[in-house]
């Protein structure tokens, strides 16, 4: 009997350090991912900070609207140009 309680107390003893080693890896998987979820979130909140001055907004867009006039006819050349062509032996591009 007296041998077996040796046992179950250093039993007890090597499941705590392991519990406390795995704990311990749990632990720090939880700082690393709350450091990235900061991160991106950081990021994700500069990004929309600078987005208004990135891109054009649609009542700028109606206001300027007879400036991007030739664009789109040059946007339609080249839709025009991608869609619709052919390509040789050598795989070159015939129009």
């Amino acid at each position: 009997m007296h041998d077996m309680a040796e046992h179950t107390s250093s039993l007890i003893s090597i499941i705590g350090v392991l519990v406390s080693v795995v704990g311990f890896l749990v632990w720090r998987s939880l700082v690393r991912i709350e450091t990235k979820l900061d991160e991106n979130c950081a990021v994700q909140t500069r990004c929309q900070k600078e987005l208004p001055e990135k891109y054009a907004t649609k009542d700028e867009l109606r206001e300027h609207k007879h400036e991007f006039k030739d664009w789109k006819e040059g946007r339609d050349e080249l839709w025009g140009a991608i869609n619709h062509h052919t390509h040789d032996e050598k795989g070159r591009v015939i129009r």
